[in-house]
């Protein structure tokens, strides 16, 4: 019996499931002695999600094939980031997202691995060099997605970027005090805003915490 207690927005594209299930995987061969490697248990994380590898590595990583083949860059990256939740009902969100990809969406992959080859030989992230081809299907699909997109904007001056299928849109910064910062200039907006940062040290990222919006 297992007791699951979710602090990761649900369906918000930040992985939360994902993760919960990679982190069962290497709990419980833990728990029973198993012994199994990290290839094996990959092999069973394939099997209940594309994404699902990617978390029972440490750091960050280069996902191949159908994002499945995870190959873990040589540097870590140290970063702080704020993430907005917009209020966005995505009711069969990957379906309709991907029925909105258009095949000039399409792309070679170039830019991801000179991201990663980038950041593997010491780069700083920096926002402007993310991209998610997910996010022009994204704002098709929901309508309401565009305008969150134009709201961060407008109110910080900085690129956002879609987390996975969405809703969930973030800005990569350099401390925590710019996080609060960024944070701050959210507060007229509803949603959920989170400044999160990804320590190298952890095997894991420090836990999200929560910024109250504050009172209209």
């Amino acid at each position: 019996r297992i007791t699951l207690v979710k602090r990761i927005p649900q369906s918000a594209g930040l992985g939360g499931g994902s993760s919960d299930a990679a982190a069962a995987l290497m709990g419980l061969n833990e728990l029973w002695g198993l012994g199994l490697t990290e290839e094996e248990l990959a092999e069973r994380a394939r099997s209940l999600g594309a994404d699902v590898p990617f978390f029972l590595y440490r750091g960050i990583a280069l996902g191949t094939g159908r994002g499945d083949r995870i190959e873990p860059l040589p540097r870590d990256v140290s970063a702080w980031f704020v993430l907005y939740v917009p209020p966005i009902p995505m009711r069969s969100k990957t379906a309709r997202i991907f029925g909105a990809l258009r095949p000039s969406e399409y792309t070679s992959g170039a830019r991801t691995l000179e991201l990663a080859e980038r950041l593997g030989s010491g780069e700083a992230l920096r926002s402007e060099a993310l991209y998610n081809g997910l996010l022009g299907p994204a704002m098709r699909a929901f309508r309401g997605l565009r305008d969150a997109v134009h709201d961060l904007q407008v109110a910080t001056r900085r690129p956002w970027t879609l987390s996975g299928a969405g809703p969930t849109l973030f800005v990569v910064v350099s401390s925590e005090a710019e996080a609060e910062h960024v944070a701050r200039e959210l507060r007229g907006l509803s949603g959920r805003v989170l400044a999160a940062p990804s320590e190298p040290a952890l095997t894991r990222s420090g836990s999200p915490r929560a910024i109250p919006p504050a009172p209209a």
